[in-house]
């Protein structure tokens, strides 16, 4: 609109360029936009992370703890119910822990 109403004939300046030198800087914008947001990408990923880092709490269990497990309870991963506790039996890799599922029952005879 600007132009327009400046006097500028944009159709003109548009029609005087080549079409290679049209689809170069196309190019060029294109690129220039997909840095742009890979950057912006990255930035929100870190402040996403940074967010959830500061209401996460750290739990770290140890041999002898007793923990609830949840367990699914049937195909549906949104049907599952906590049960236990049981006894932490072990620590792996990535905080993962082995429990101790079978629990000791006593004969009342």
């Amino acid at each position: 609109m600007r132009d327009t109403w400046a006097e500028e004939k944009t159709v003109v300046k548009y029609k005087n360029k080549s079409t290679a030198d049209y689809f170069k800087q196309l190019n060029e914008r294109i690129d220039c936009t997909l840095r742009m947001t890979k950057a912006n990408d990255a930035d929100a990923k870190e402040l996403m992370k940074v967010r959830y880092d500061n209401k996460a709490a750290y739990r770290e269990l140890q041999v002898g703890d007793r923990a609830f497990l949840l367990l699914p309870m049937c195909a549906n991963k949104l049907l599952a119910t906590w049960r236990g506790p049981y006894n932490v039996i072990g620590r792996c890799k990535n905080n993962n822990y082995e429990i101790q599922m079978v629990t000791d029952v006593q004969n009342s005879t």
